[in-house]
């Protein structure tokens, strides 16, 4: 195995760990309510408060990645979320907990931050498009089989076993870096890092017009994709009185379609370029948002056109994750650590405006939900035709 491989398994390793965290413990959710004598919306905020952790642990460990070896600095984060996952395992109350989740996120989105910008290193320019589609497969199986896992786990050692197993995988993860983690030499930054220094290190990133475009496209699609994962199960439910076993599988029949998306970018890529494999990953979002519309207006009690439309929406996302990171990335120079921070920041930003967007939704219809998921694919066609002008 030669040594950039090697290091892209290191990488994917770190992020399975941390992106579990996210819900792993979901089934433990009714169970640590009782636990802490704590009404289960005050045991919910377990989630906002590690993505508040994230979105502040961001650009701090970006753009330190940018001045310190990015191994260094993906250690360090590694270390502060098995801080914080370790202190979820003893926490003696709900507010002790919600604080160790706020560490737990702050270092857990190092392996999106800092895990992103290596892979960049490592492979050089649309190369690195084909790799991270390849992880991207991969990674985004886990939110599928975490909370799963979690069930088993909690019946067969509580709540706190999914921190405990958390935390021994972070370990695991944590050494095999240390130990086999290899630093990509890069050049060396004359000046020394300080408040005004990281204000315009990220001031420059946010006007670059090529990254921002690039992220826009997945940014805009993820705000639809968590709309759609919020409503839909009441919809499923209230409207269509399925149960949530079978609904369940109605859905995971969209994150199915996703990675096949993810499987098939490499050969699409190589095919087409980066570019028109970017277009047509939006040409299938269009396909799919403007079916859905479709069915929800003459088959909206069909679950199985709904998800397959649907499908074909997450297909086309799948196709963009990839290079549109790559292309983002690329566009900033060395200060790729900073730019990927910002493009999780965006992501989680589109996230919680999907999640919110949908509690003002009728979930008796998914009429409006299919026009706010085919209006974010215009916005990316919209956006694409503006990238042809800045192309790198």
């Amino acid at each position: 195995m030669d040594s950039r491989t090697l290091q892209a398994i290191l990488i994917v390793m770190a992020s399975l760990s941390t992106i579990s965290a996210t819900d792993i413990f979901l089934p433990s959710l009714p169970s640590m309510a009782t636990y802490f004598e704590a009404g289960e919306d005050y045991t919910q905020l377990t989630i906002p408060v590690y993505l508040l952790g994230s979105l502040i642990g961001a650009p701090i460990l970006g753009i330190l990645s940018d001045y310190l070896p990015r191994k260094r600095v993906l250690l360090m984060g590694l270390g502060i979320f098995l801080l914080g996952t370790a202190l979820c395992v003893f926490a003696p109350s709900l507010f002790f907990l919600l604080l160790a989740r706020f560490i737990q996120g702050a270092g857990a989105i190092v392996s999106s931050v800092v895990g992103w910008a290596m892979i960049q290193d490592l492979y050089p320019g649309d190369e690195s498009a084909k790799i991270m589609s390849w992880m991207g497969t991969i990674i985004c199986i886990a939110p599928l089989v975490a909370p799963g896992l979690g069930g088993y786990v909690h019946i067969s050692f509580g709540w706190q076993g999914n921190f405990v197993l958390l935390f021994l995988s972070g370990a695991l993860t944590f050494f095999l870096i240390l130990f086999f983690g290899s630093t990509i030499p890069r050049p060396e930054k004359v000046e020394k890092l300080s408040p005004l220094k990281t204000f315009t290190v990220y001031k420059t990133i946010i006007k670059n017009k090529n990254f921002i475009f690039y992220i826009s496209f997945f940014s805009l699609l993820t705000c639809a994709e968590w709309c759609y994962l919020t409503l839909i199960p009441f919809y499923f439910e209230n409207t269509l009185k399925l149960t949530p076993n079978i609904f369940g599988l109605y859905i995971s029949g969209g994150a199915a379609f996703y990675i096949l998306g993810a499987s098939f970018t490499p050969m699409i890529l190589s095919v087409l370029g980066t570019f028109k494999a970017l277009g047509t990953g939006i040409t299938l979002t269009l396909i799919g948002g403007l079916l859905l519309l479709i069915i929800s207006i003459f088959a909206p009690a069909c679950p199985l056109l709904i998800a397959f439309t649907v499908g074909i929406y997450f297909f086309g996302t799948a196709i963009i994750w990839g290079p549109s990171i790559s292309k983002a990335l690329q566009s900033v120079g060395d200060a790729r650590g900073a730019a990927s921070a910002v493009r999780s920041l965006f992501i989680i930003a589109s996230s919680a405006v999907g999640g919110i967007t949908s509690s003002f939704l009728n979930d008796s219809s998914i009429v409006v939900l299919s026009l706010f998921m085919l209006s974010m694919a215009i916005g990316c066609w919209i956006i694409f035709q503006k990238v042809k002008k800045f192309q790198v």
